[in-house]
């Protein structure tokens, strides 16, 4: 704020008088919101913060998740392994899989469905209508979900008294029957 002197006699050294700011001190620096820069730039730094710990969180899930599904479908096909191996068999796998799976569910594709309840050939047209791959025949039945494993080729599997064989996933947990008899070199799944 510049000030002029009326006065006449005034040296021209006085003449132009600079006034003082009436603000203290400490207030000189504040923008229009009322706050420092460095308050500003401190919010902009907590905010920064919570979304890079919210994304590194989220991705943490999403890697359980993945290997959730990477563990069961590994140990599945290990005991599948060991009772195609073996003259005969019975056992049931117990395993964990992320909220959100329904089913879990073999398939093959070489064939239509038969012997399935309706359910199982919706889930069948479902699955066959999301372009899956015809070498995969073990799918994780998720709607709404999408996780990073989908599928995989499970080995020794006879599907050929009824496809697709879905077994439901009860919060979280799925148990598949695994079932080897002299007269069959196959492995039979069921719920």
């Amino acid at each position: 704020m510049i000030k002029i002197l009326k006065d006449k006699k005034a040296n021209s050294s006085q003449y132009f008088e600079i006034a003082k700011l009436k603000l203290p001190k400490s207030k000189r620096s504040e923008g229009v919101f009322g706050m420092s820069f460095g308050m500003i730039f401190s919010i902009i730094l907590i905010v920064v913060f919570m979304v890079v710990a919210f994304l590194g969180i989220r991705s943490f899930l999403n890697f359980q998740k993945t290997a959730q599904l990477k563990i069961f479908a590994d140990d599945l096909q290990r005991d599948i392994d060991e009772a195609w191996n073996a003259g005969e068999s019975m056992t049931i796998y117990k395993g964990n899989l992320p909220i959100g799976v329904q089913y879990v569910c073999f398939i093959n594709w070489k064939n239509s469905t038969m012997n399935a309840n309706t359910f199982e050939a919706n889930i069948y047209r479902e699955i066959q209508l999301g372009g899956i791959s015809a070498s995969e025949n073990f799918y994780f039945y998720s709607p709404g979900k999408d996780f990073a494993i989908k599928s995989k080729q499970m080995k020794h599997i006879d599907l050929s008294s009824k496809n697709p064989i879905c077994i439901r996933a009860i919060d979280g947990k799925a148990s598949v029957k695994i079932t080897k008899t002299f007269d069959n070199p196959l492995v039979v799944v069921s719920e």
